[in-house]
């Protein structure tokens, strides 16, 4: 899994399984947590975010959430090629 460490103590954690579904569960800083187990818009709505992006030339996220996901990537790919190391995201970390 590709562990995220953000300030202040927040954590994320992400696994890509093959054939696997689209699903979230997230932990509550109270303890209590919640699966979402079906997705089933996911695809759906980013078709219609990526047509309005095209018919609007407006963004449906904020330019600086676009390049965080982008650092993210860029740091799961060194983080592959280095196992059981640490990578900083610049800006996140």
């Amino acid at each position: 899994p590709l562990i995220i460490d953000y300030p202040g103590g927040r954590r994320a954690s992400m696994l890509q399984i093959a054939e696997a579904p689209f699903r979230l569960s997230l932990q509550y800083q109270s303890g209590a947590s919640r699966l979402i187990d079906q997705c089933t818009d996911f695809f759906p709505n980013l078709i219609a975010a990526i047509l309005n992006f095209f018919t609007t030339g407006r963004p449906p996220v904020p330019r600086q959430e676009t390049l965080a996901i982008m650092a993210l990537i860029e740091a799961g790919q060194a983080a592959l090629a280095a196992d059981d190391t640490w990578v900083d995201i610049p800006g996140l970390t």
